[in-house]
């Protein structure tokens, strides 16, 4: 459990970074899950397969951000970086408005209906 614990905070040294790397590591696991597992019906394997793709997306953009975005991104001005975080959140918005949510029926337990008639 003590490794567990350094690991988790060498990873995400900061709530920030930890925020941020949920915030891109949700927005993978909702392409993924949008693209590739959608279906027309709810499904309990599908959400276990949404969460655990939610959690290597935020694994793996904490450690991306640690190698490689960090360093780059601290370089710009902060003009710059205004700018870089409001094209990715509108582009992030547009994309979100392209998808289409499933209804909620498909949460709605299943029953049986049964129609009897006579045929003369």
């Amino acid at each position: 459990m003590n490794r567990f614990l350094t690991f988790f905070k060498r990873l995400f040294p900061s709530t920030k970074s930890l925020a941020v790397s949920f915030i891109f590591g949700l927005s993978i696991a909702v392409s993924i899950y949008l693209g590739l597992l959608q279906r027309h019906f709810f499904s309990y394997r599908y959400l276990f397969y949404g969460l655990v793709i939610l959690i290597a997306g935020t694994v793996f953009t904490a450690w991306i951000n640690q190698r490689f975005l960090s360093s780059a991104f601290s370089q710009y001005p902060q003009k710059i970086k205004v700018f870089l975080v409001l094209a990715s959140l509108l582009l992030g918005l547009l994309l979100l408005f392209n998808a289409k949510i499933q209804p909620l029926y498909y949460t709605l337990p299943d029953s049986r209906l049964e129609i009897r008639m006579t045929i003369p």
